[in-house]
């Protein structure tokens, strides 16, 4: 009630001064008491409706969660959230006898993402998460919704991830180390378009999705990186634990043993452009097992993947990750990863490709507030292996050389809100 009298009480002074100006107001200015009274009738209607919706209810607060808006049942809910990584990265290159030749350095905003995610109807939950990359650019990656439809069912709409490679399908909130391994960059499905059926109870979750391929995002339908057709499917085993310690890679914060045990297979029809490639079809399958305690965490992951070019003969590559953790104290943890890329027996460039990293991540505040600092070793020149999709790599510090011995220093500070 003060709320509408005082609404009142202004609108009225303020109207009944521009009567008494009338006859020097600009056009369309009021100038009659009965456009007055129903000028503060409408106030005052409005200002009623205003006083019942605050009196319905709602709650707002504020944590590690984000900035959440919710109604008194929580059928309605908003968070709103984000997070930016701060890096440096120094990045040595060497000859044929190891002596540093050349030399790259400097800072980089590798992400910066605002999330907008909730619940609508009590069945329906939803996320939205623009992003701007290094250049600054923003667009949107995430943008979809999910239904309810029976017990342990849903169906996912819009654009998300394929349920493929586990390392990708980890938030970058949750990195293992500063960034993800040159496994993801040549085998991960990154985003794409479509819909996609999940399962879940409490040992088995289950994704399929049909979609418009790999990397297919922010891409309208005649886009040539889009697939005539694509199949994704994951499946997920929890062989012990709970489904939210794996969240991340990480024995951050767990108080309990945890394995996870997954699979995954995509298929793709012809494709004008994936990764700058003519395709007629793709097929790749992955497997991976991971392990939590209260201190120690390990991961490995085998990929495998038969690629037909356009007028050219199947590429076959293949790609294995191991990386491991362990908590010298409560917020201090020390991290080591190898991966190893394996190009076709046929390819041009055949030999393996070898990356060793070692490193530790330091939690102010869980992963709301981390420092990570990490050393990456590239142990062969990328010259020597062809894998479509695969060569330099600002993320994770990779530059294109017929030189060996190549490492990269980077630093990495993550705020989350």
């Amino acid at each position: 009630m003060p709320f509408r009298v005082l609404l009142t009480g202004v609108a009225t002074a303020s109207l009944m001064t521009s009567v008494a100006w009338g006859s020097d107001a600009q056009d369309g200015a009021v100038t009659g008491a009965d456009e007055v009274r129903a000028i503060v009738a409408e106030m005052m209607a409005d200002a009623e409706r205003r006083s019942s919706l605050m009196q319905t209810g709602g709650k707002v607060s504020a944590g590690p969660g984000g900035f959440v808006i919710s109604s008194d049942d929580d059928a309605f809910r908003l968070r709103v959230g984000g997070y930016t990584q701060f890096r440096y990265l120094a990045n040595f290159r060497g000859d044929e006898g190891g002596t540093v030749d050349d030399f790259e350095s400097g800072f980089t905003l590798q992400r910066t993402r605002l999330l907008f995610s909730g619940r609508a109807h009590d069945s329906i939950d939803f996320l939205l998460l623009p992003f701007a990359g290094p250049n600054g650019t923003w667009s949107i990656i995430d943008a979809w919704a999910r239904f309810e439809l029976a017990d342990n069912w849903k169906l996912r709409v819009g654009q998300f991830k394929l349920p493929f490679w586990r390392e990708w399908l980890i938030s970058e909130r949750f990195n293992f180390a500063v960034e993800r391994s040159e496994l993801t960059a040549v085998y991960a499905s990154i985003y794409s378009q479509g819909v996609q059926l999940e399962y879940q109870d409490d040992a088995l979750r289950v994704h399929a999705a049909f979609s418009d391929g790999i990397r297919a995002f922010n891409s309208d339908f005649t886009s040539p990186a889009e697939s005539d057709y694509a199949f994704t499917a994951r499946a997920d085993l929890l062989l012990d634990g709970e489904w939210g310690m794996f969240a991340d890679n990480t024995a951050l914060g767990e108080t309990q043993q945890g394995v996870l045990l997954g699979f995954g297979a995509h298929y793709q029809g012809e494709t004008e452009s994936l990764r700058g490639v003519e395709i007629d079809r793709e097929f790749q399958v992955t497997a991976d097992l991971s392990y939590q305690n209260t201190d120690f965490s390990a991961m490995v992951a085998g990929v495998a993947r038969w690629l037909d070019a356009a007028n050219a003969p199947t590429e076959e590559s293949f790609g294995f990750l191991a990386q491991a953790g362990y908590f010298l104290t409560d917020k201090t943890e020390v991290i080591a990863q190898y991966e190893v890329l394996i190009p076709d027996a046929d390819a041009i460039g055949d030999d393996p490709f070898n990356a060793v990293t070692v490193g530790v991540n330091h939690y102010f505040r869980g992963h709301a507030l981390k420092l990570t600092a990490d050393v990456i070793y590239f142990i062969d020149d990328t010259d020597g292996t062809t894998i479509v999709g695969f060569g330099r790599d600002d993320a994770t510090g990779l530059f294109p050389t017929a030189e060996t011995g190549e490492f990269t220093i980077r630093l990495q500070l993550q705020f989350v809100f």
